[in-house]
């Protein structure tokens, strides 16, 4: 059950490409469309690849750390060259950097447009970007964050390491699925008339109240199984951060002042970019 966290976050920040969805001609056709494709194709290739892994890989002896070793056990067992080990390696480099575009620019532009709004500092200058569309002081401090995180590798077990960093990562957007969650139902309610696009349902709110509720099981038995399997050490520090990360909005919020916004569009008309 330690591993539940960890399966989730495979579809966690899929959300994320909703930055890309103004792009679209038939937005509203194309992005579910899109968006249902993709989830099916995550779901089929991480199956078969996890009845690959469990072929090959002895219960209670896997690495982590080591995206590789499923590859070099099948080369063992099927006396295939080594070096295609190394040529898997750098597929998964490259799909990595990929995966940036989403993972990295995708929040980005979600908090420059946040910035823009007047709900930071503006002194971050997060609402500014380069000629491409990247804003870089909110990268430099994705950059800087990550960089922090990843000096927990220097502690002695790496396995379990990297398994908390990955069920702390869920934790926290389970978190924000669960206030997107709220924030759904709310809306549906303050503004019954609103049009809307991708309304779930036809008619009424029963299809919303079905859909937020799956959510929320689905974030109870994610916390409530990593809690009880993990030890006592790493759910604290699960806790912690998760906390950490979901009070530091609110005191922003707290400490909110008109100026963030006057100031922002003030430096965007004098050519802050």
């Amino acid at each position: 059950m330690q591993y539940v966290s960890a399966v989730a976050f495979i579809f966690t920040g899929i959300s994320t490409t909703g930055v890309y969805a103004p792009r679209l001609k038939k937005v509203t056709h194309d992005f579910p469309l899109g968006l249902l494709l993709a989830l099916t194709v995550v779901v089929l290739l991480n199956l078969v690849n996890a009845f690959l892994i469990a072929n090959v890989i002895p219960a209670g002896s896997d690495q982590l750390d080591n995206i590789a070793e499923p590859v070099i056990r099948y080369c063992q067992v099927l006396g295939w060259p080594s070096w295609l080990a190394q040529v898997f390696s750098l597929l998964v480099f490259l799909g990595v950097a990929l995966q940036l575009s989403t993972w990295v620019t995708g929040p980005s532009q979600m908090m420059a447009e946040v910035a823009k709004d007047g709900l930071l500092p503006a002194k971050w200058h997060f609402y500014r970007h380069d000629a491409i569309g990247v804003a870089q002081n909110v990268v430099i401090t994705q950059a800087v964050l990550a960089s922090l995180f990843a000096l927990l590798y220097a502690l002695p077990n790496i396995n379990s390491v990297f398994l908390m960093l990955v069920n702390t990562a869920a934790f926290i957007y389970c978190t924000v699925y669960g206030i997107i969650g709220l924030a759904f139902i709310r809306v549906r309610y303050l503004l019954p008339n609103q049009e809307r696009p991708f309304r779930v349902g036809k008619t009424g709110n029963g299809g919303a109240w079905a859909v937020t509720g799956l959510l929320m099981f689905g974030i109870l038995m994610i916390a409530v199984t990593t809690l009880i399997s993990t030890d006592l050490l790493s759910a604290v520090f699960m806790l912690l951060i998760t906390l950490l990360l979901f009070a530091t909005p609110l005191i922003i919020e707290h400490f909110k002042r008109p100026a963030w916004l006057i100031d922002a569009q003030a430096d965007l008309q004098n050519g802050g970019n």
